[in-house]
């Protein structure tokens, strides 16, 4: 994705990360902050599906993988990242519906126009 993008004389970097991991998830504002000096937009596209389990189905070790992947993935972004949003261009983008309820949590006690 990173080549196509600079193939067409865009810029973009790369950073591998864990979403589970707060600390990987800082790598990435970091870096995106080290390299542009701002943040413009949050798109967070990492989710997981749980196949149609049923609770007596799914297993609790991948319930926890699914939370900390679709909810609190997001989470942990979007609070990373809102306070260096731009003032004026700022966009927060979720694929996950469960991550754009946390999203709209995270930013609604603030009245801000972001999700609402």
């Amino acid at each position: 994705m990173v080549k196509d993008i600079k193939d067409n004389n865009q810029d973009a970097i790369f950073v591998k990360a864990d979403v589970t991991q707060k600390s990987d998830i800082q790598a990435i504002v970091d870096s995106a902050l080290t390299t542009y000096d701002k943040i413009d937009i949050l798109y967070h596209g990492a989710d997981i599906h749980d196949g149609y389990d049923n609770a007596v189905e799914l297993e609790e070790d991948f319930y926890d993988k699914l939370m900390a992947i679709n909810v609190k993935a997001p989470y942990l972004a979007s609070k990373m990242v809102i306070p260096h949003l731009s003032s004026k261009v700022a966009a927060l983008l979720f694929r996950s519906q469960i991550a754009l309820v946390v999203a709209n949590m995270i930013v609604n006690h603030k009245k801000s126009p972001l999700l609402n």
